[in-house]
């Protein structure tokens, strides 16, 4: 019977059976999973030569590539215990040249692993499988409870075991008679570490040959040191987890029990569900283990993002990245918050665990009573120094410093003197205060440069293997004398753009160049046609290739300070898909039509997507198209050193093409500046952020390799311009696909940033007396943007850095996966936006183009769902986090070396924030953030400022400054913001890259810039407001005694309870509150009746902004009336209000505390307490005494 064209049954389908699969049960031992499955007899045996099964798929079969002679031509097929005991052997690959290879997996283990090793463990096993397609190894698997020849019927009788025993064996035997007869004489070996599986095979069939893991790695990979090195730290590891089970059950373990068991998983599931417990990722403070935290999104219990877990005892075993549960603890041992760490996941060098100082109440603490789920990885680390030889373990401490030390049992400690090894985390015993794991593999000698990028690579969890022998093979030839040409055929449905000026602009020795920009004029200049042209790398990359499927493991290219890994081979990237000039090159291009407006807009008023075939005229650098804006390069100055700043293959005699002309160029670089200037001003208009960054790079010696300086880009207009096109380019895309792909369409969003993030940075603002308002993001970009200080520009930088750590990062996501009103992209201030320009370094960006060329109605090249597209999309945004982050561990490695090879004294740094025991600065000129510890051990660290007699004895860190007490009694404050000098250095550290250390050497500036700051941000602005806001106040006494009772008691309230030096600060500021109403005290008015005589005052003038007289320039010698002020009715019932608002305004406890006063030598002026109750008599009197007046003179306004 045969309905093949159905899919129902056909010829290869025997007939149905019940198939069993064993599965552990905490009540009865085994369970078992019964499933109803047609038996089939054409699955193959995997060897891509069999005569016999002839296979139709090729991908992944056993081809013995690895091998060299019919003698060594042996299949091993590994028993369950092997698999769960000894994965790691078979999964080894990248760091060895003779891995483990011809494998055949049966489906009886694969479903052992499956049903009863746990997800993580179940999913190593799958990409053992899957990742052994793109190789040569040969790792297959194959359904022997499907295949009709190898099916074993379960009897009754048969434990689990035996029936698991008498499955493999059949198998077993299939695969030695299968290929016996074959001429190849290919040999089959069972591979079992089950003394008693080997017992069973000798009493059922002697002719199959079994064998121990160690004996085939002995005899097959006798070399591979690596190989027997790992399985000896495992076998290790099992006989001491033996011991210990053995010791639990017999009641031997007399040890403390120091940690406390963790709750089922059936109550952790309930107490989740109902609240009691908040569940979050457990982050470990990088300076003290026994500080972490876990983030939470139900704030209405503890009124806090977070929750603190101080101690040991309390982080119970769990380990920086782990999925936990916590239960809080009571209100009484919550902390306040001058007391704990503000530690992120963003590790921006910033909010990096480090004790933040901060007045914002309690924050709730807790304690870890469950584990969700284990996050554990490969750790790389360095054996402990004075480690005894003859132990039978070692300790290992990580080079990540939130991991613990590993107790990693082992017969040789010798092996890991001197190096870096990756140890894999095991177990965590209740009696342990350490974890325990187990030696993976070497690295390499400890404080080699390649060794230290190779442990940041495995620590961020980045694996580059080289390119297989499959995907070699399929990329297209190219070689300068035979350059890879375009085929014809597609230039029958590319648009081929000739008629246009094509260029690429791009940094200084880029080779993957993957954008370009067109100009073209239609219609003079008022009609203009602008083109982004992209590298159509998905031309080459097929779906579903071997190298398709590696470029979305490896997600992005990684760019290290010497070297970059990249996502795509270099005939790709640097070749083929690279838009070089003078080259065609084959695009997938987004072209607009620009009108020019009356009013010198510009208006988009046509977009085109499609493939395209280009001709890049031009091949620039960043400067190079800078400086021919600027007018610095004309035609005939084409040397490297008529370009700014010179370099290799700086100048523009080899990057131009087709006989364009730099005067060419520049005419239509100056028209993408003027578009550009228009873009941005309307994305700014919007609230698009223009944040800070700080890109690092090196220039190193030729001969050693070694980080010779350290140079800051170069922030250029061009960079905008090239940024600000590549956005409107990534835009309209997103709209495009969006519309096509309404539930599956790769996007990237920008989620608004968390408001108690946000509003963390207002004591910066209020220290520099800058308005803050972050209710949207046009607020926020105003607030920064305003943010300046003419005699400081870095407070804007600073600021602006600050703000992009509290600022969450960008992800991508699927369209399905969020509401259309969560598409928007908070820092570019754009409703849809994703990622198009970047294919030959990003794997997002392939997947883009495919969808714009299926939404442009070609034929799908793969069926996309939101289920696949969101699980693409969380691997995507896991790989770039991981490429940032190890982009910016390897710029600080690159630092470390710089200032260990040259250190430095006396840099000039600025105060950016203040730690529990040091405070945080940032060098400009290095482009470093970086602490400088205060305190040690809560004791003083000695700083190179003192003298050594005079050294501080105490160190006070407040929320905006620290004041060092000196021995001889004196003070020295320092401020945030203020410019401080240090010195630079490394210190030695054998587990660690060597850290970066400062210290201070002098103090630039003075405290004094910090008060006369707070003053003129609380009492105003500009000298203009304090005029007007000083005539509402002078209106309130403007009445004859009445202004002067009200005069002596103001003064009085403000200077009561000054000492001298309070006075005399009050008084050095021209602007405060104070010097205003005396300047009012000397002012002349007398009472005539019951109106105001203004005929006795000063010389005619008009009051300037200190209050000071200006003479009018047609005044003459003799005095004349000085007229103050006129009040409308209107103005009377506004006076009560404003009145009140300035003195409150003015004279608060802000005002005490910043500028640093003790508070409780003032007099507070609650808000609570109007002016109106503090001065009612007053107040009363005057309003009398103004209804009698029936006449008010008038006085010029003031400026």
């Amino acid at each position: 019977m045969t309905i093949s064209d159905r899919g129902i049954i056909n010829n290869h389908i025997d007939e149905n059976y019940t198939l069993y699969f064993p599965k552990k049960s905490n009540s009865s031992g085994i369970s078992w999973i019964s499933k109803e499955q047609y038996l089939r007899n054409d699955i193959t045996c995997k060897y891509i030569d069999c005569k016999k099964c002839k296979p139709y798929d090729t991908t992944g079969l056993i081809s013995f590539n690895y091998t060299s002679s019919n003698k060594d031509k042996l299949i091993i097929i590994p028993d369950i215990k092997t698999i769960v005991e000894y994965l790691e052997i078979f999964e080894i690959n990248t760091i060895t040249e003779t891995p483990i290879c011809n494998v055949i997996i049966l489906e009886s283990v694969y479903r052992y692993v499956q049903y009863n090793s746990g997800q993580k463990f179940f999913e190593r096993l799958k990409s053992l499988l899957k990742n052994s397609k793109n190789t040569s190894r040969g790792i297959c698997f194959f359904s022997n409870e499907l295949f009709s020849q190898t099916f074993q019927d379960r009897v009754t009788s048969d434990s689990f075991q035996m029936h698991q025993y008498r499955t493999i064996v059949k198998s077993c035997q299939w695969f030695r008679d299968h290929l016996q007869d074959d001429v190849s004489n290919i040999k089959v070996q069972l591979v079992t570490q089950d003394v008693d599986l080997q017992s069973f095979v000798s009493g059922v069939d002697k002719s199959i040959s079994s064998i121990t893991l160690l004996d085939y790695l002995q005899s097959r990979h006798s070399k591979n040191k690596e190989l027997l090195n790992l399985y000896d730290s495992i076998t290790q590891l099992l006989i001491e987890q033996k011991q210990q089970q053995q010791q639990q059950k017999d009641g031997s373990n007399t040890s403390e029990q120091f940690y406390e068991r963790y709750l089922n998983d059936d109550i952790l599931s309930s107490e989740l569900k109902s609240g009691s417990l908040f569940q979050g990722k457990i982050h470990v403070n990088q300076h003290n283990r026994d500080e972490a935290f876990i983030k939470i999104q139900n704030q209405t219990v503890t009124n806090s993002d977070k929750i603190l877990i101080i101690g040991k005892k309390n982080i119970n075993r769990s380990v920086h990245g782990d999925s936990v549960a916590v239960q809080l603890l009571p209100e009484s041992e919550w902390l306040p918050s001058l007391n704990v760490d503000d530690i992120d996941d963003s590790n921006l060098n910033d909010n990096d665990g480090e004790m933040k100082v901060s007045k914002l109440g309690l924050v709730p603490t807790g304690r870890v009573v469950g584990i969700v789920s284990r996050n554990w990885r490969d750790y790389v680390g360095t054996m402990e120094k004075d480690t005894n030889m003859n132990s039978s373990f070692v300790f290992i401490i990580p080079f990540d410093y939130r991991i613990p030390a590993i107790r990693v049992p082992t017969r040789n400690p010798q092996m890991f003197q001197g190096k870096r090894v990756i140890i894999r985390l095991d177990s965590w015993d209740l009696h342990s205060n350490y974890p325990t794991g187990h030696y993976v593999s070497d690295v390499g000698e400890s404080g080699s440069l390649e060794t230290e990028l190779q442990s940041l690579l495995i620590e961020h969890d980045i694996s580059l293997s080289k390119w297989s022998q499959q995907i070699l093979e399929s990329l297209p030839k190219s070689t300068v004398d035979e350059p890879w040409p375009i085929p014809k055929e597609e230039f029958d449905y590319r648009r081929v753009l000739k008629d246009h000026h094509t260029m690429s602009i791009d940094p200084l020795g880029s080779k993957d160049i993957d954008d370009a920009i067109s100009v073209g004029y239609l219609d003079g200049d008022n009609l203009i046609e602008i083109g982004v042209h992209i590298a159509d790398v998905s031309f080459f990359v097929k779906e579903g290739s071997a190298l398709d499927i590696e470029a979305a493991r490896r997600g992005t290219t990684i760019y290290l300070p010497d070297r970059r890994f990249d996502m795509l081979p270099a005939v790709l990237s640097e070749d083929v898909c690279s838009l070089r000039g003078g080259f065609p090159r084959c695009a997938m291009s987004t072209i607009w039509k620009i009108k020019k407006n009356s009013n010198g807009g510009y208006e988009i008023v046509d977009t085109w997507f499609g493939r395209t075939i280009i001709y890049s005229c031009a091949e620039m650098h960043y400067q190079l198209a800078q400086d021919i804006i600027d007018g610095v390069i004309v035609q005939g100055k084409d040397k490297d050193s008529d370009v700014t700043g010179g370099g290799q293959n700086a100048g523009y005699k080899n990057r131009l093409f087709q006989g364009i002309q730099i005067s060419q160029l520049k005419k239509d670089l100056l028209t993408l500046v003027e578009v550009f200037r228009y873009l941005k001003k309307q994305r700014e208009s919007v609230g698009a952020l223009d944040l800070e960054s700080i890109e690092v790079r090196f220039q190193f010696d030729k001969q050693t390799n070694q980080p010779e300086k350290i140079v800051l880009k170069k922030d250029l207009e061009i960079h905008q311009v090239v940024a600000e096109f590549m956005i409107l380019a990534n835009a309209s895309v997103a709209t495009k696909i969006h519309s096509h792909f309404p539930s599956c369409a790769l996007l990237r969003r920008h989620p608004k940033p968390n408001p108690i993030q946000l509003e963390s940075l207002r004591y910066l603002f209020d220290l520099c007396g800058f308005q803050y308002n972050y209710d949207s993001n046009k607020e926020l970009a105003k607030s920064l943007h305003n943010a300046t200080d003419k005699q400081d520009h870095y407070k804007n930088i600073i600021l602006k850095l600050k703000a992009v750590n509290v600022i969450s990062e960008a992800i991508y996501f699927s369209t399905g996966q969020v509401n259309v009103s969560e598409f928007y992209h908070y820092g570019l201030a754009i409703d849809k936006y994703t990622h198009f320009t970047s294919p030959i370094r990003r794997y997002a960006d392939i997947i883009v183009h495919r969808q714009l060329w299926m939404s442009l109605g070609h034929k799908k090249v793969v069926n996309y769902d939101d289920y696949k597209m969101n699980e693409l999309s969380n691997h995507l945004n896991h790989r770039h986090r991981a490429s940032k982050t190890v982009q910016r561990d390897a710029t600080e490695l690159f630092q470390s070396m710089y200032f260990q090879w040259k250190p430095k004294d006396n840099v000039e740094a600025i105060v950016t924030d203040l730690r529990s025991n040091s405070l945080v600065v940032y060098v400009p000129e290095y482009g470093l953030r970086q602490r400088v510890y205060l305190l040690k051990n809560q004791e003083v660290n000695s700083q190179p400022m003192f003298s050594d007699d005079n050294q501080p004895v105490r160190i006070e860190i407040n929320e905006s400054n620290v004041v060092f007490h000196l021995k001889d009694q004196t003070k020295i404050t320092i401020y945030i913001f203020d410019h401080v000098l240090v010195r630079i250095y490394t210190e030695q550290n054998q587990y660690h890259m060597a850290p970066i250390k400062l210290e201070l050497t002098k103090v630039l500036t003075k405290s004094q810039h910090h008060n006369s700051a707070q003053q003129n941000r609380l009492l105003t602005d500009n000298k203009k407001n304090l005029i007007n806001e000083t005539k509402e106040l002078s209106k309130l006494m403007s009445i004859d005694q009445s202004l002067s009772s009200f005069k002596s008691n103001l003064i009085a309230d403000v200077v009561i309870d000054l000492t001298a030096d309070e006075k005399q600060l009050l008084q050095n500021n021209s602007n405060s509150v104070y010097n205003l109403i005396k300047k009012f005290s000397v002012l002349d008015i007398k009472e005539t009746g019951s109106k105001i005589n203004y005929s006795h005052g000063k010389s005619k003038s008009i009051v300037n902004s200190n209050l000071s007289p200006v003479k009018n320039s047609n005044q003459d010698a003799s005095p004349t009336i000085l007229k103050l002020w006129s009040m409308t009715e209107k103005e009377t019932k506004e006076y009560k209000t404003r009145s009140d608002r300035y003195l409150r305004d003015s004279i608060t406890k802000k005002y005490i505390d910043q500028s640093n006063i003790v508070e409780s030598d003032f007099e507070k002026i609650s808000p609570s307490l109007s002016v109106k109750d503090k001065y009612s008599n007053v107040i009363s009197k005057a309003e009398n005494d103004f209804r009698k007046s029936t006449q008010m003179k008038n006085v010029k306004k003031y400026h």
